[in-house]
């Protein structure tokens, strides 16, 4: 796979986009697999592990098998959002 076209991004890509990257591959696929890591790990020039580091620490990134299949979902905690009734679909 070419990451670049994957990624809609132009050739060369850049290391200090990688969370950007990261985000577009989620948001394209669910969640990132071992393999879309190891390939922008390619492409970007870094080490694979240093990729699944960031992916891994930052919680917005759903990885591999641990991940639920499609889009991650965020829930408002805030008191404003709890009033409103937040704490139901928490429940749902």
């Amino acid at each position: 796979m070419d990451i670049a076209a994957h990624l809609h991004a132009p050739a060369p890509l850049r290391r200090d986009l990688l969370i950007e990257y990261l985000h577009a591959l989620q948001d394209r696929h669910g969640r990132l697999e071992p393999e879309h890591l190891r390939e922008l790990a390619g492409a970007l020039r870094m080490d694979p592990d240093s990729v699944f580091a960031v992916a891994h620490y930052c919680p917005a990134f759903q990885v591999g098998d641990e991940a639920p299949a499609g889009p991650p979902i965020a829930l408002c905690s805030g008191l404003a959002c709890r009033l409103a009734g937040s704490h139901g679909l928490a429940a749902e």
